[in-house]
């Protein structure tokens, strides 16, 4: 999380530089608008790196054989967006970035003025490693369809919300999320090919839909402090908890039977068939398990 903090104290970002993809400005009356795209040459994979604040960032699969597509509507007198790609080798580099230097963000009513718009839309033909960080504002990921290979998030006071209503055609190797004041919701994430996945809720909220064509094998390791977490679950799956709960926690695992102190499993459960693992960390915060039909 200190990424997180250091762009919430407005430190830092990242430097632009010249990439052989087309981009134009244009005037849209009181703002900015920049956009940028460029299509897959000899890239067999590509690293996105996404550092925004006070953004509302939509992100979304890209048309043709695009390797990405940016479009960014802004106020140049206070912010600055940073697009930078280039290609090494079989790989490409993405970083789409904000320069907020020298700004004063306490100047009244053009606090306002720092929002900006983001819609960025990512290839769906070849590997996607991304590392995304929102610190303040809003966010719309849409991964359906996308191969993503490796995938961490972080997000500030942010609101996110990430689905995936198609299968990854590819397996992730990780799926890591932090949560520090913002809330966040995942939908489908039985569709993104995951065996692992990591959540940390600090004091903000989350809510992760499993639905999807989950692997009977997934695990998730899941640490609430004085948040609340919210799962839902589809109907018939097979689920066994481990909850490192306190009496100061608040639990609420619909139909679940306790096994043991910190056990406790779906109806019907049976050892020896495939079940999923959720493991629970949860301190003064909610976690709340709940069916979906």
């Amino acid at each position: 999380m200190k990424k997180i903090i250091l762009i919430i104290a407005l430190i830092g970002g990242i430097v632009l530089v010249n990439c052989p993809a087309f981009a134009k400005r244009l005037s849209t009356g009181g703002h900015d608008k920049l956009v940028r795209q460029s299509e897959i040459t000899s890239e067999q994979s590509m690293e996105v790196k996404i550092e925004l604040s006070m953004t509302d960032l939509v992100l979304s699969k890209a048309s043709n054989n695009f390797a990405f597509q940016a479009e960014v509507e802004y106020d140049s007198a206070f912010v600055q967006p940073l697009i930078s790609y280039k290609i090494r080798g079989d790989k490409g580099f993405l970083d789409l970035g904000i320069d907020l230097e020298g700004i004063d963000i306490g100047a009244g009513d053009k606090r306002d003025s720092l929002s900006n718009r983001w819609q960025v839309k990512l290839t769906d033909k070849i590997p996607l490693e991304i590392d995304a960080e929102l610190a303040m504002g809003k966010g719309q990921m849409d991964l359906s369809g996308l191969r993503i290979s490796d995938l961490k998030v972080e997000v500030g006071l942010s609101d996110l919300t990430m689905r995936f209503d198609e299968p990854n055609p590819i397996v992730m190797d990780r799926l890591a999320v932090e949560c520090g004041l913002g809330s966040l919701k995942i939908q489908n994430l039985g569709n993104a090919s995951l065996k692992n996945f990591k959540l940390e809720a600090g004091l903000g909220s989350a809510e992760i839909d499993l639905s999807g064509k989950l692997p009977n094998d997934f695990r998730a390791d899941m640490e609430v402090g004085l948040g609340s977490l919210e799962i839902f679950i589809p109907e018939g799956m097979q689920v066994k908890v481990y909850c490192d709960c306190s009496f100061l926690s608040s639990i609420d695992f619909e139909d679940f039977k306790k096994m043991d102190d910190n056990v406790y499993v779906s109806p019907g459960f049976d050892e020896d068939k495939e079940f999923i693992t959720l493991h629970l960390s949860v301190g003064l915060g909610s976690a709340d398990i709940k069916w979906k039909k």
